[in-house]
């Protein structure tokens, strides 16, 4: 019995690392056909401190905006980077992670999962590691940054999600939103953004289906409007629902806090209220989407629950946003 024991054990476990070997090979693959390049967009911390052209720009930036982007304060900012990325050290969740945020970028972008305006693009690693960010949404692709910003944390992690959540109360608590610090419109303009920050995601297992059927599909190098998978997928309506939740939620939050504390400094009051604004703003867009986005009728706002999700007891992360 106990050699028994012990053989099952490891074809469990020579099992569980082919899995693994199979997860990751398809997360790398993934990552690799949907190569998305916005490198323009991002200040790389390496050039700031030795690229001259950039420092001679710094000089030329109104002195209230300096402090955020010497070369001083910009390996500190590379120092921090480091050291979140060092507490990051499962590769192979990291590469899962990629491709997750990768697909949800190609699916909202040229699929028109967040409405037929939105543009979405990757964080750089310092948004990513330090300010919990993994991608930006505009909900209208002309205005861009002079329309509603939202900034996405997707996850898969069920013991996190909690978390996540908190952190973000504890920022709008402080009067923060999301910082997005080294993103640049035009490659001059070096004025951070600021953005309401939401998470969406979904266990892992359902992630893992979602990549295997996405580059199935995305193999076949189909046009848009025949990828039947990415129009009418589960996962088109659990983001927007999830988006709404919490942006409802946050809003609420913030009121609340106005609220609940007359003697509280004005100054901290009047954040609360802008931070309440632009959770507002995001859930007026992401209402509209779901009432006039024909694909979202057909498939029924509720269907993220009732099909995809109930027929294996619900999924926590959704659950967990549900619940706010």
């Amino acid at each position: 019995m106990k050699y028994t024991s012990i053989n099952t054990n490891t074809q469990i476990q020579e099992k569980e690392e082919e899995s693994d070997l199979k997860d990751k090979q398809l997360a790398s693959k993934i990552i690799s056909d949907t190569k998305i390049d916005f490198d323009d967009n991002f200040l790389h911390l390496e050039k700031i401190i030795e690229n001259e052209d950039f420092l001679e720009a710094v000089r030329k930036m109104p002195a209230e905006m300096k402090l955020d982007y010497t070369p001083e304060q910009a390996k500190k900012d590379l120092n921090k980077l480091k050291e979140a990325q060092r507490k990051f050290k499962e590769e192979d969740i990291k590469m899962i992670s990629t491709a997750f945020e990768r697909s949800i970028i190609l699916a909202c972008t040229k699929f028109k999962w967040l409405g037929k305006d939105a543009f979405l693009w990757p964080s750089n690693d310092f948004d990513d590691y330090v300010n919990h960010t993994d991608m930006m949404v505009s909900f209208d692709s002309k205005k861009l940054f002079d329309g509603p910003i939202l900034a996405l944390d997707a996850t898969f992690g069920v013991r996190g999600i909690n978390s996540k959540i908190e952190q973000i109360k504890s920022e709008i608590e402080r009067g923060q939103l999301t910082e997005l610090k080294y993103f640049t419109e035009s490659g001059e303009d070096f004025k951070p953004l600021y953005a309401p920050r939401i998470v969406i995601g979904m266990e892992k297992d359902r992630v893992l289906n979602f990549l295997n059927v996405f580059g199935e599909e995305f193999d076949k190098k189909k046009k848009a409007e025949d990828m039947d998978f990415l129009s009418s997928n589960a996962v088109r309506s659990l983001i927007p629902l999830e988006i709404k939740k919490e942006a409802e939620h946050f809003k609420n939050y913030a009121l609340e806090l106005v609220k609940n504390n007359i003697d509280t400094p004005n100054d901290l009051k009047e954040k609360w209220t802008i931070i309440a604004g632009a959770y507002d703003l995001v859930l007026n867009e992401i209402e509209k989407i779901l009432s006039t986005d024909e694909k979202q009728k057909e498939l029924g706002i509720d269907l993220a629950t009732k099909s995809a999700f109930q027929s294996r007891g619900g999924d926590q992360i959704y659950d967990a946003i549900n619940r706010l």
